[in-house]
């Protein structure tokens, strides 16, 4: 299989899913989960980050995720990118440079993609910090980051939906080249 095919694939990535310093914030922290996940998912899919943060917090969210620049290679959004309508913002793909049907959005967040819901794969909120851990009506003082033990299997789930979602899109790419990431998002997430 050729780089080229591999690589095919964009992904869509809401920085704050995963690591939530809040907007904020410029901290930094060494998550060895999250580092594997943005390896593994950098080696499969040409990864942006879209966020409705704005360009210092995107901005901030995505040298968390990728200090050394290699992950995103500057391929970052933020709200003042984003459409605003009647009812807020919302996220869009204008500044991805990729098909629609080579786009696959991870976001917890299902509404702000009204465009693209055929793209998106649906996970829960990562909580690592106090604050988003707190948000989330959970008990003071048990966030991960404070305990040390992370339990939540939300990376876990992810990195193996992306690589399924890969290894289906590769294969459908040996058979022919017009291959539409959104039929085997709708094949693979059927209950």
């Amino acid at each position: 299989m050729s780089n080229f095919c591999e690589r095919r694939i964009t992904v869509i990535y809401f920085a704050s899913l995963v690591l939530d310093a809040g907007p904020n914030s410029d901290q930094g922290y060494e998550i060895s989960s999250t580092s594997l996940l943005m390896h593994v998912a950098s080696e499969l899919f040409h990864l942006h980050v879209v966020t409705l943060g704005r360009k210092k917090y995107a901005h901030a969210m995505a040298k968390l995720l990728d200090p050394i620049g290699t992950f995103f290679s500057g391929r970052i959004t933020s709200r003042e990118e984003a459409h605003k309508g009647k009812d807020g913002y919302s996220k869009n793909l204008d500044h991805v440079s990729a098909t629609v049907s080579s786009v696959l959005i991870l976001d917890d967040t299902p509404r702000v993609w009204p465009d693209h819901q055929s793209n998106l794969i649906t996970i829960k909120r990562y909580a690592y910090f106090p604050h988003t851990w707190q948000k989330q009506q959970m008990p003071v003082g048990s966030s991960p980051l404070e305990t040390g033990v992370d339990s939540d299997d939300t990376l876990t789930f992810i990195l193996s939906m992306l690589e399924k979602v890969h290894g289906d899109y590769s294969l459908a790419y040996q058979s022919t080249r017009d291959v539409d990431i959104r039929s085997i998002l709708a094949t693979r997430l059927m209950p």
